[in-house]
């Protein structure tokens, strides 16, 4: 459900737009994976579905 919010607010964006929030969530991601690395997150599932929201952002931008 989270992820189908994301992708409509995608929608709404322009082009430059979501290249910038593609690399905002990628450096979120790198983030959470250096901090997991020193302290195991209390839900490591989060690094997992922030990858595939990442790529789901990527492949819509490649079907504009």
């Amino acid at each position: 459900m989270k992820n189908r919010n994301i992708i409509n607010e995608i929608k709404t964006l322009n082009r430059t737009d979501i290249k910038l929030k593609v690399k905002n969530l990628n450096e979120q991601l790198a983030k959470l994976k250096m901090y997991h690395a020193v302290v195991p997150l209390k839900n490591p599932l989060y690094i997992k579905n922030l990858r595939k929201t990442i790529a789901r952002i990527k492949t819509y931008l490649k079907q504009m």
